[in-house]
């Protein structure tokens, strides 16, 4: 690669494993600061499209800090009806399961007699003893709802990034005093990540919403029971690259095979919704988001495990902002440059810092 020395690179690697490192040693601190930020910049992304929106079609003059102050409460009180009826249906869910109202039928005890060729009797050993669906629900969620644990630390971080976002542009700019060029830098680096993180959540957000509003609908039509909790899932999921939408739908898939009675419906379902995550995965979503994120798929799958391996289900959830954020950093730095091209999707990062 012409320009880059080896020793850079190898300089650059190192930076990247000791960022891992105290990623790994910090996530206590790390997990609800970046959730934070995340949540301000689709916020503020929000809070943009609605005064654009309101300023040519109602009121010119609006101040923005009024509209952001409408998408925060709107949003909080949507997260507030959603966190409260998701620890309800999870209540539900392991009530229903812990009466003893999650067993196998006995013609699929039969069928799965053909297949395992095993008794029924043994099955019903293995079923009691094995198959803890209460525990497995408990795992399943114990990610969604750590992250619910953060939510006084990442509240209390929220609340400071937004008093502390319009000094810190004026602070940077005091820097210039000492290094205009270097201000100039962290101001135009600081755009560029708000610009594009940004509106790959508010899009990645509206598309989640979609899906998880049409699976919905699926659910309730085929009167899977806990229909919210399973569309919530598809929801989250949706903001793992790759497998989550996967996960998301072969879930409500399997519980439906122990409730419904037969199979017909169970794969009808599975069509159904699998029918909708490939449309809106493979049409909609490439023709309105395209690849502005310009994370090569081998990058989004190492970022993926990389950040699932340290952070579990939470790592997984907010891997690619997170990606984008380190790539759009390592880019403005000779020493890191050659591992953002390397990360970047065709080779194309922005070197408007030379």
């Amino acid at each position: 690669m012409p320009g880059y020395s080896i020793s850079s690179f190898f300089y650059g690697l190192a930076t990247l494993v000791l960022l891992g490192y105290l990623f790994s040693v910090g996530d206590f601190i790390l997990i609800p600061f970046f959730l934070a930020v995340l949540i301000f910049l689709f916020l503020n992304k929000s809070s943009k499209v609605l005064v654009n929106f309101i300023k040519q079609h109602v009121w010119k003059n609006m101040p923005f800090w009024s509209g952001f102050l409408m998408v925060f409460l709107v949003m909080s009180a949507m997260a507030y009806l959603m966190i409260n009826t998701l620890i309800v249906n999870i209540q539900e869910i392991i009530t229903f399961v812990n009466e003893g109202n999650l067993t196998i039928p006995e013609e699929k005890l039969s069928f799965f007699n053909k297949i395992f060729d095993q008794t029924k009797s043994q099955l019903l050993q293995w079923q009691e003893k094995n198959l803890d669906i209460a525990g497995i629900i408990s795992k399943l969620f114990s990610g969604i709802m750590d992250i619910l644990n953060y939510i006084f630390m990442v509240l209390l971080y929220l609340i400071f990034i937004i008093l502390e976002a319009r000094i810190i542009p004026m602070k940077i700019k005091s820097l210039s005093r000492y290094s205009r060029q270097s201000s100039s830098k962290i101001l135009n680096l600081l755009e560029d990540v708000e610009d594009t993180v940004s509106t790959y959540l508010f899009q990645k957000t509206l598309i989640s919403v979609l899906t998880g509003f049409l699976s919905y609908i699926v659910f309730v039509l085929f009167g899977l029971p806990f229909a919210f909790i399973w569309a919530f899932l598809i929801f989250s999921f949706n903001f793992i690259p790759n497998i989550g939408s996967i996960i998301a739908s072969l879930l409500p898939f399997v519980f439906s095979l122990v409730i419904f009675d037969g199979f017909a419906a169970s794969f009808w379902m599975l069509a159904a919704v699998g029918a909708i995550q490939l449309i809106i995965g493979n049409f909609v979503e490439p023709y309105w988001m395209g690849n502005s994120m310009n994370l090569s798929p081998l990058t989004v799958l190492f970022a993926l495990a990389f950040w699932g391996s340290i952070w579990g289900i939470s790592g997984m959830l907010i891997c690619v902002p997170i990606t984008v954020i380190i790539l759009m950093i390592f880019a403005r730095f000779p020493s890191t440059r050659s591992i953002a091209i390397l990360m970047s999707n065709q080779g194309n990062i922005d070197e408007k810092s030379d």
